[in-house]
């Protein structure tokens, strides 16, 4: 609830503070700041740190700072590979271009790390649980399950995304930014997906078994290739080209990762899985791209409803086991 809630109330917040005070972005930005320290205060209140400062464990903090040092240091780079591009950009072109790229950089970066945050909040802890309970090997386990339900919503919004990117960017871009936003986006949107499904499905079976060090070099990886990429990409084609690029250079860190996690602990999402997610998400895109869309909202709402329908009959199509299971549970809940 506080990972899907404080966008939403920090845009609220947002739009408040802009009729409140002044129409400048250190309104809107006052307004995130306002929701984001509501939800900490929250978080504390519930996890009660702070309620036995004379207990704490220096045991306990050598093993946090162990384990959580390199994911600090990683996530530096992790930042890196979300805002570097702009470094890149405005040293070669100027700040006027990062204003251009920026727009559809950010929109393909947030739709796919909002996706993602909708099934991983509580996945990990989950992963944690039961290899407690069950050992390492059905911890694993569950994270291979956490990956395919990461997978299966990640996927449709990505592609969902860039089946309508083009009326929405229409509806939804100031005019001069239009142009930029439509070619770049499809690239922001992959580099997205690719960075989410690293960090959050590769990098997990590192952090369960404890071996946070790999995730950093994997993280240092991602922020230098796509810095790299971004460069050669803005060299070669020109402001298109440097996203394209900086989603090259996330491909690259996702496919290491993979790689590691599937070379030294046997993790990997099940080739079954991805055939069939990616056979419903494909039935989906063909779909919108055969419907008719306009830079409206009713169109683009009817857009996104026919979407969201296709995909879920063609993974009924394709899971029928499970959909059979899920028919079965509700049947029960109605007689209960």
């Amino acid at each position: 609830i506080m990972q899907v809630s404080w966008p939403v109330l920090g845009l609220a917040f947002g739009v408040l503070f802009v009729e409140l005070f002044s129409a400048t972005a250190a309104s809107v930005l006052w307004g995130y700041a306002v929701a984001q320290g509501l939800a900490l205060a929250g978080v504390i209140s519930r996890l009660g740190l702070g309620s036995r400062p004379h207990h704490i464990s220096p045991d306990i903090v050598r093993t946090g700072l162990r384990y959580g040092m390199p994911l600090v240091i990683g996530g530096l780079f992790v930042w890196l590979a979300n805002n570097g591009l702009r470094f890149v950009i405005e040293h070669q072109e100027g700040a006027a271009a990062v204003g251009l790229v920026t727009v559809g950089w950010g929109l393909g970066l947030r739709a796919a790390a909002f996706a993602a945050m909708l099934v991983t909040a509580a996945a990990f802890p989950l992963a944690v649980a039961r290899s407690r309970e069950s050992g390492m090997a059905e911890g694993q386990a569950q994270l291979v399950r956490n990956g395919v339900l990461l997978l299966a919503i990640l996927a449709p919004a990505a592609g969902g995304l860039w089946a309508i990117s083009d009326p929405l960017v229409e509806r939804i871009v100031a005019a001069p930014f239009r142009e930029m936003t439509a070619a770049v986006l499809p690239w922001a949107i992959l580099a997205g997906a690719a960075r989410n499904l690293r960090i959050h499905f590769g990098e997990q079976v590192f952090l369960l078994r404890e071996e946070t060090r790999i995730p950093l070099v994997n993280d240092v990886l991602d922020g230098l290739s796509t810095i790299v990429g971004g460069a050669i990409g803005l060299a070669l084609g020109g402001l298109p080209g440097s996203v394209a690029g900086a989603a090259c250079g996330a491909i690259v860190s996702l496919l290491v990762t993979l790689s590691c996690g599937a070379y030294l602990h046997g993790f990997a999402l099940p080739a079954g899985h991805l055939i069939r997610i990616a056979t419903a998400t494909a039935a989906m895109i063909g779909a919108l791209h055969f419907l008719p869309m306009s830079p409206t909202v009713v169109s683009l709402a009817v857009a996104i409803v026919t979407g969201a329908t296709v995909y879920g009959l063609a993974l009924a199509l394709v899971y029928p086991g499970e959909m059979n299971t899920v028919l079965a549970k509700f049947r029960a809940l109605r007689q209960a």
